[in-house]
């Protein structure tokens, strides 16, 4: 999950509760972690491992039960400060084994906070569709991005080819949000052939209409995945040194398409 900060944009208070869905849609998958355990393995693959990832994180991500379980109605990510195969944290990351080409993505989930913790829910493609490159030249859609030092706010981002945090030309914005530690918020992505819209309780936050040129701008048009983790450090800054165990909690996700145009793919 590569970033670049904006400014931040001022936005109407958030109510925590989905908007009504209409019968232009149907759900074709949720899981609303309602029994207690490990994800189910038909549809949630564990990412495990450590090294930094590319953004200088602290965490080893593994698919131990204190860092990764259903509880409580609740999956849980949870982060401790423990000295693991050489890092100095341990946390979760979980990706669906299933992969979606439009439609709407609901993610009803409490921040954790805490100086250092930086939870994200993000989707990149299912398979390389448009260049053996997978990033950024099949893009990346970033539906919700917190950063513990600046527990206030919450960003979303879209990458592509020609639009990314290497070359400072990345679609981001960062929404005021005081509550996002405080309480759950439905976090979503709608997006089809015309355009992309990113919400926060129904209310959009963050629009990229599909410019129809090539895929070095848009290369939305194929199956993503859901991605839902908790890093330490990198772009979430140094840990503050009382950081100990943090929950990133997810009490839903739930995929929507169109009435009459459902597809769900598997790698």
């Amino acid at each position: 999950m590569p970033f670049f900060l904006f400014a931040v944009l001022a936005w109407p208070v958030f109510s925590g509760s989905r908007d009504p869905i209409g019968p232009e849609w149907t759900l074709v998958w949720s899981d609303e972690f309602n029994v207690d355990g490990r994800p189910d393995p038909e549809f949630w693959q564990f990412q495990t491992g450590g090294g930094g990832w590319g953004n200088k994180e602290l965490q080893h991500y593994t698919d131990r039960p204190q860092n990764v379980r259903i509880e409580n109605g609740h999956l849980v990510l949870e982060s401790h400060r423990e000295a693991y195969q050489g890092d100095p944290f341990t946390s979760g990351r979980v990706r669906t084994r299933l992969g979606w080409q439009y439609g709407r993505v609901e993610v009803r989930a409490q921040m954790p906070g805490g100086v250092g913790t930086w939870p994200a829910i993000w989707m990149m493609p299912l398979k390389a569709k448009h260049s053996d490159v997978e990033w950024p030249d099949n893009g990346e859609l970033d539906i919700l991005e917190h950063v513990g030092r600046d527990p206030d706010t919450v960003m979303s981002c879209f990458y592509t080819k020609n639009f990314n945090w290497m070359i400072n030309t990345g679609k981001i914005k960062t929404v005021s949000l005081p509550s996002a530690t405080k309480q759950f918020h439905v976090y979503s992505l709608e997006w089809d052939e015309n355009g992309a819209t990113y919400a926060i309780d129904g209310t959009p936050v963050h629009e990229f209409p599909n410019p129809k040129t090539n895929y070095h701008d848009w290369p939305y048009d194929q199956a993503y995945y859901l991605i839902l983790n908790m890093a330490i450090g990198g772009f979430g800054g140094d840990a503050a040194p009382d950081l100990e165990a943090k929950q990133f909690l997810i009490d839903s996700v739930r995929i929507y398409q169109r009435t009459g145009q459902q597809n769900v793919s598997r790698p």
